[in-house]
């Protein structure tokens, strides 16, 4: 018998109600509700929470869907590849370690431990494993335990680096998820079994190999292969200076902390700044006799302030005086930029900026004429006068914006007198050896910060704003990255820990009512791992003052 009119479970979704009479799975509500098949549903949201398509439903709620082809999906189905990943490797390589490392060319980075060379029929047997996974489409199960029921597992497991991690937890639970006999946690709901997951490819990439997956702006395809030599080469050189440091992982970091050695690790990461700054002057300075311009770019939050004037600084003492100039000055008057699919103003594009003025100015620079700078005024949205400058032989301009690598920018402009610099905050700690941080998780808590410091807004506001700088990112910034002549990672191996204190309270304030609760509280997990340190060793010329506020530099 169905259950009473007043007893139905409701459902909405997309502001209709749906009503059932018993439980239903997450799964077969999609089914019941006809979403198309090409859509490629990975997780259900009821109520602002993330959960799996295996989760029952059996309370009156409000949902919707994640796909395949959004940051969360991609996030989702990568964590999901990445248990079924480690079960063939382990499998097949018992005594073996794999190192899930990093992103790259719209993949991930990954290298085994084996003692010996992992080559190339290594890695056609580890994919064959893997399709084998996949074709008996096991479950994938999870169970929710408290931490110290956690951590005795993983170290009856013989899991000894996650046991390590856990003993920093002092309270809260995990997600542990099971595939067969292998063990992984995870804060994404990850899908129900090995079937779900259609495509994949592993590609040599010495040592190790890269894993290829449906990329989110890609529409659930894997995109086509761009090698990005310049980013692997300053991942290796990051991995490089954190064996120095002895912080491969979060599990270190925390152990730094406990011993006082803190202020070493942060003396010797602001070195290696300091050096890489140094560097990138001297050679600057070795071509001095043909550049006039220095162009730098990098997305959002990567600390391009804070580094072109360390740069200037860095420049000066070998007797160029740069000139620093800002692209968002030369924005057009705002009734005049284009706009977005949308029909709202698109800051973002390279034809928001004045492209005819900003050519006009540096090539009368070149002539040694003296011009005036325009200045933005963001509140009225037009631009008004600045400052006049004058080139002369031992200066050089610094151009600093989103667009600064992108050739169409100062195409006129031979590029014997143009010296492009990337800079970005590429996060290289990892949790462990199994679990990585996205690059994008360590700008977006730089920008949660900076914002409520300095520019009055939530922590709610950055999120809900945050997929558009990502949209603008892959538009105008990542595809020109390669076309530098050096980059510079602005990440510090300690920041995580520094900002912890002061990303938590603001990421607290976000409630489950509000949409962005979701990924408040993935931030908030991955944080629990760190131990929290203060700002008291923080020298005022570091990066991160960009941020937390201290800096002797002038903003």
């Amino acid at each position: 018998m169905p259950k009473d009119t007043d007893e139905r479970i409701r459902i909405r979704y997309k502001g209709k109600i749906y009503s059932f009479d018993k439980s239903i799975k997450g799964k077969d509500l999609i089914k019941n509700l006809n979403i198309p098949r090409k859509n490629f549903v990975v997780a259900i949201v009821k109520n602002n929470r993330h959960i799996r398509l295996s989760d029952v439903i059996d309370s009156n709620c409000t949902v919707d869907f994640i796909y395949l082809n959004s940051v969360n999906g991609m996030r989702i189905y990568s964590s999901t590849f990445f248990i079924i990943l480690l079960k063939a490797f382990y499998d097949l390589f018992p005594n073996g370690q794999l190192v899930i490392d990093h992103s790259i060319s719209k993949g991930y980075y990954c290298y085994p431990e084996l003692g010996r060379l992992f080559d190339f029929y290594d890695i056609k047997k580890l994919s064959r494993k893997i399709e084998e996974i996949i074709s008996k489409n096991l479950p994938i199960t999870m169970k929710n335990m408290e931490v110290n029921q956690a951590r005795d597992f993983f170290k009856q497991k013989g899991f000894f680096d996650t046991y390590e991690l856990l003993k920093f937890l002092d309270s809260g639970n995990l997600n542990v998820y099971f595939l067969k006999d292998n063990c992984e946690f995870y804060n994404e709901p990850l899908l129900p079994s090995t079937g779900y997951i259609e495509k994949f490819n592993l590609r040599p990439y010495s040592p190790g190999f890269i894993v290829q997956i449906p990329y989110y702006t890609k529409e659930g395809r894997i995109p086509e292969f761009v090698e990005e030599k310049k980013l692997f080469t300053i991942f290796r050189e990051t991995y490089n200076q954190n064996k120095i440091l002895g912080i491969n992982n979060v599990v270190d970091m925390n152990k730094a902390i406990c011993n006082n050695r803190i202020g070493e690790v942060i003396q010797l990461a602001e070195s290696f700044h300091e050096k890489k700054i140094q560097d990138i002057a001297n050679e600057i300075d070795s071509r001095r006799s043909c550049l006039r311009f220095i162009l730098i770019s990098g997305p959002s939050s990567s600390g391009k302030t804070t580094f072109s004037k360390r740069l200037s600084i860095a420049l000066r003492l070998h007797g160029i005086k740069p000139i620093a100039i800002s692209l968002d000055d030369y924005f057009l008057d705002r009734e005049k930029t284009p706009r977005d699919e949308s029909g709202e103003y698109d800051y973002e594009s390279l034809y928001a900026i004045d492209l005819e003025l900003l050519n006009s100015n540096i090539f009368s620079l070149l002539r040694g004429d003296e011009i005036t700078l325009p200045k933005f005024d963001f509140i009225d949205g037009k631009r008004e006068n600045g400052e006049k400058i004058k080139l002369t032989k031992d200066q050089m301009l610094i151009i600093e914006g989103i667009h600064g690598l992108n050739p169409k920018l100062t195409e006129n402009i031979p590029g014997y007198l143009k010296y492009n610099i990337y800079v970005s905050a590429l996060t290289q700690l990892n949790i462990d050896y199994h679990h990585r941080i996205p690059t994008t998780d360590g700008r977006i808590i730089r920008r949660i910060v900076r914002d409520s410091l300095y520019r009055g807004h939530s922590a709610l506001s950055t999120i809900k704003m945050w997929p558009n700088v990502r949209k603008g990112e892959e538009k105008n910034i990542f595809p020109y990255q390669e076309n530098a002549d050096v980059m510079f990672n602005s990440a510090l191996v300690y920041e995580l820990a520094l900002l912890k204190r002061r990303v938590v309270p603001l990421l607290e304030e976000i409630d489950d009512s509000k949409e962005e609760c979701p990924e408040a509280s993935r931030l908030l997990n991955f944080l629990s791992f760190f131990k929290s340190i203060d700002d008291k060793e923080i020298p005022p010329t570091s990066i991160l003052r960009e941020f937390i506020g201290g800096s002797s530099f002038n903003y």
